[in-house]
């Protein structure tokens, strides 16, 4: 005997609620970084997202947050960046999705904080999304760790599929160049010298002085000279590279006794990827004796975010001249696209 339409759509609808019921009774996952001493380690550069904030608890202790309502954030979760240099950061907390049983919201707010443990936090700044549907805040850290803490503002209970992302940038970082000043002997772990030919770190040199401090790297032009300098360093391991960042590279130099032949200073960066190495050149050829030191700039565009080292040159084939070449540096620049439009520029200091 075949079942009639009517019973098979009940058995059905039966089917439907045993499910429904099964899953509202279902234990909710409190977040794994819910607590301030499991805070997640991040990388600047990536985004995280919180996939049920509404099972967010709040720790006894937790610092107030004074652009909330001067008391701890409701359903936060926490994060965590070791800097081991100035690092201006951006977070936002965008993206969410807070439901209820009576409406919906994005309402979020979001804090740094520096210290060793929970009872020592000292709040560093904080956001919340009066304005826009985002909480969001610039910080400039030192090398220190920092607790980043986003939550919820309304003091509502939220239903299980409320998630909150954090975005995270690193604006303007350094990266750190092993013996950058030549002010130590070099050595395997810094500086690599091919082919040198009377070219040399010189110290306290009266003819060829430093452009600053008291020592500096010094090329001599000379017959069949092909000298190359250089040092490929890492981005920090906090810094996730984000695709058309930019990697900035300045340093010192001077040109004496004779206008330069062949010199040049390049900018590489390398990937993992296969992705081919993008170069900036600054050619110093034809340059001629200069009164004092100047300090030049090259800008080199990130074409994928697969980094494995950025590489400075210096390659000297002169049969005149001498060149100094002294306090290099590098930083990491990202630009201000960081969803799908363009982030406002940080307001100016009062």
């Amino acid at each position: 005997m075949k079942p009639k339409p009517m019973t098979l759509l009940l058995v059905l609808l039966l089917a439907v609620i045993a499910t429904s019921t099964v899953a509202a009774q279902s234990p909710r996952v409190v977040p794994s970084n819910d607590n301030s001493a499991n805070a997640l380690p991040i990388k600047l550069g990536k985004n995280y997202t919180v996939l049920d904030i509404g099972a967010a608890t709040n720790e006894a202790g937790e610092p107030n947050v004074s652009c909330y309502t001067n008391t701890p954030l409701r359903n936060s979760v926490w994060f965590k960046v070791e800097l081991d240099a100035f690092t201006q950061m951006y977070f936002a907390a965008d993206d969410a999705r807070l439901y209820t049983p009576t409406g919906d919201s994005y309402d979020t707010t979001l804090a740094i904080f520096s210290g060793d443990s929970l009872g020592t936090l000292i709040m560093n700044g904080c956001g919340e999304d009066s304005d826009v549907n985002y909480s969001e805040m610039w910080y400039g850290g030192i090398a220190t760790t920092y607790y980043v803490v986003i939550g919820t503002y309304e003091d509502v209970d939220y239903l299980p599929g409320s998630s909150i992302r954090l975005v995270t940038r690193a604006m303007d970082a350094s990266v750190a160049i092993d013996n950058y000043d030549f002010e130590t002997a070099i050595s395997p772990a810094d500086w690599k010298v091919k082919n040198a030919t009377g070219d040399e770190v010189v110290c306290l040199d009266v003819t060829y002085p430093a452009p600053s401090g008291d020592c500096t790297f010094k090329f001599a032009g000379s017959a069949g000279e092909s000298s190359k300098l250089s040092q490929a360093v890492t981005l920090p391991t906090y810094l996730a590279p984000r695709k058309n960042a930019i990697v900035y590279l300045s340093y010192d130099y001077q040109i004496l006794d004779a206008m330069l032949g062949s010199a040049k200073v390049k900018l590489k960066i390398i990937y993992s990827d296969g992705t081919p190495t993008s170069t900036r050149t600054i050619n110093l050829t034809g340059g001629a004796v200069m009164p004092g030191s100047e300090t030049p700039n090259a800008l080199a565009s990130i074409a994928s975010k697969n980094v494995a080292a950025i590489k400075i040159e210096v390659v000297f084939k002169s049969t005149t001249g001498t060149l100094l070449v002294d306090d290099f540096k590098l930083r990491y620049y990202a630009l201000t696209g960081t969803r799908d439009g363009i982030l406002p520029a940080p307001a100016p200091a009062q």
